[in-house]
């Protein structure tokens, strides 16, 4: 056994092994599948994490943990166990040869809280980043039902899976320095659904003091798609019922319902719920089922108040945020094109909902959205539907940076406009199969810049078993890698990489933005300056109103009225139906 593949930390030794890039081939070392957490099965299922036991002897730290359990979009299978809470650190040198301590960089997985992982065989491969002279975390957390079930009692009182990432934070300030990394100076970084989290952690008081710098790449705290559910317990009540639920309603007898479960029964379920979600209600994405949500109980909650609410008490620390050009793709995995221009308003209200918004401002606004956005009434283009999405996901976005930076603490906060469209835009390869054919699109989509910092191995192809990297997507690499690893070591993205921009940290009253193309470039003012406007009047109008406005009933109708019905089938069969289903709707049956 190498000692400079051993570290020990407080829990007990472990044994890692050395990776090689396959992008700058340089040697790193990694340490895999590191307990941060106890299991979460059993008493512990739907309850907030708790530390990780020690162990006895030599950890084996080469093999990643499993995958949280989940319905997998890329292959529509189910896969990963409950038995998941599990970290990867990665650091250039071995733990024993460091005399300094590097800045840290946690990564949150995206994939709408429902799917994906940490691991580098989906959205954890670290490979660009590793000669940058930084420590690299990244790690699982509860997904959906598991991670997200909302009862409000104290048995299940929800967000198990964003306390799972304030677990794993506790973690790092107390292991992190054993690896080489810098519990004094870490970033936290997520995209989409992951940006989302990171920027909720900003506000959240059960966060606080456990990392001092953020990264958002396409996305925030207030989306309105996956970043909050208004109503968990009906959303509890509805699986339930699709799952052959019918005892007493309350959360006490759902809590058992689904504690009897097994982990692929409730998945069986969810992927259900997400067919029938999708078909019934054309307004939402499908995907987005069990999200982040306010808790009851103060006591221990993660998130007491709404985002929105939670804003007044954000953290500011240095900042770099992400929007892509075309955001708004999602509206078309989630069918939204299919309700333009029937039911605009209905949509725009749908995304609203965190605010009290009258039917007459609604129709004021349908009205006005469908002269700015849609030359033609009637037939509206792919694109002015991405931008109309772009912009209703995102127009609190701009809000959230204004407050950032015109804190009284001042950090820096600096936005860059992603809008290259290259081989390994990855995010649009994949949104692309679960997309008709008609709708293809150009341009850099959502999250499709997280695909030039993490190597997202299940697209990259290999010749020979060696991944032979495109120049001009290479090069661009190189300079997101340079951009994010310079602001991850010290609060400034600008380095000798990017020499030929002057990157200034934005502010409201001079707003400029880098525009990340093939060639960088500083653009004055903000992006999509008279979007913005539009909708900076939409929100104040709605906010000025608030005031006398009496609060609405946002919780769903009682399931007795939802058309739904008990599963019928097995959950072999009706994963089979689904995957069937797919298939078919691929092959554009």
């Amino acid at each position: 056994m190498r000692e400079e593949l051993c570290v020990t930390i407080p829990q007990g030794k472990l044994v890692g092994k050395e990776w090689i890039s396959t992008f700058t081939g340089d040697t790193y070392y990694g340490f895999s599948g590191i307990p941060y957490a106890k299991t979460p099965t059993g008493e512990l299922r739907f309850k907030a994490p708790e530390p990780a036991d020690n162990w006895e002897g030599v950890r084996d730290a080469t093999i990643e943990g499993s995958d949280c359990m989940q319905f997998n979009l890329l292959e529509y299978v189910v896969q990963g166990s409950e038995d998941c809470l599990y970290a990867n650190v990665y650091s250039p040198e071995p733990p024993c040869k460091i005399t300094k301590l590097k800045p840290v960089m946690v990564m949150i997985h995206w994939g709408g809280s429902a799917w994906g992982s940490g691991s580098a065989k989906l959205f954890g491969n670290v490979d660009y980043m590793m000669n940058s002279d930084i420590v690299i975390v990244t790690f699982n957390y509860r997904l959906h039902i598991f991670g997200f079930l909302n009862l409000g009692i104290p048995e299940c009182p929800g967000n198990m899976g964003l306390k799972d990432q304030v677990m794993l934070l506790k973690w790092v300030q107390n292991n992190i320095k054993y690896f080489g990394g810098d519990p004094n100076d870490v970033t936290l970084f997520g995209s989409s659904s992951g940006a989302s989290n990171a920027n909720l952690h900003m506000m959240s008081p059960m966060s606080e003091g456990l990392f001092h710098k953020v990264i958002l790449q396409s996305g925030h705290g207030l989306i309105p798609l996956w970043g909050y559910q208004k109503s968990p317990f009906d959303r509890a009540l509805e699986l339930a019922v699709v799952m052959g639920f019918s005892g007493q309603r309350t959360p006490i007898r759902l809590l058992e319902f689904f504690k009897r479960k097994s982990g692929r029964d409730l998945i069986a379920g969810f992927a259900t719920l997400r067919h029938l979600s999708k078909e019934q209600n054309d307004v939402k994405c499908e995907t987005c089922l069990f999200l982040p949500s306010v808790e009851k109980i103060k006591e221990g909650a993660f998130m007491y108040k709404t985002p929105r609410e939670m804003m007044a008490d954000i953290r500011p620390v240095p900042t770099l945020l992400s929007m892509n050009e075309k955001e708004g793709i999602l509206a078309f995995c989630a069918d939204m094109f299919k309700i333009i221009p029937k039911k605009l308003g209905k949509s725009i209200r749908e995304h609203l909902w965190q605010y009290n918004v009258s039917a007459d401002t609604i129709r004021t606004m349908t009205k006005t959205i469908r002269s700015f956005y849609f030359k033609k009434k009637d037939e509206p283009t792919v694109d002015e539907i991405i931008n109309l999405y772009t912009d209703l996901w995102f127009c609190e976005w701009n809000n959230t940076i204004d407050l950032l930076a015109t804190h009284p603490d001042s950090p820096p906060v600096y936005i860059y406009h992603f809008t290259f469209d290259g081989e390994y835009n990855f995010s649009k390869k994949f949104f692309a199969k679960i997309m008709p054919e008609k709708f293809t699109v150009t341009g850099a989509i959502h999250a499709d810049d997280a695909s030039y910092l993490i190597a997202y191995k299940m697209f990259l192809e290999e010749t020979n078993g060696k991944i032979e990297y495109k120049p001009k997507e290479s090069e661009i690499i190189r300079k997101m890698v340079s951009i994010v690893t310079t602001f991850v070591k010290t609060g400034n993205p600008n380095n000798e990489s990017i020499r030929e921009v002057n990157w200034k940290p934005f502010h409201p009253e001079n707003p400029s933005h880098l525009l990340f193309d093939e060639k960088l470039s500083i653009v004055d003012g903000r992006i999509n300056p008279d979007r913005v406007a539009l909708w900076n009047e939409f929100i104040d109008c709605i906010k000025n109103k608030e005031s006398t406005c009496k609060p609405e009933k946002t919780s769903a109708k009682i399931l007795s009225d939802v058309q739904v019905g008990p599963l019928t089938m097995s959950p072999n069969q009706v994963l089979q139906h689904m995957k069937t289903s797919y298939q078919s709707f691929l092959d554009g049956k």
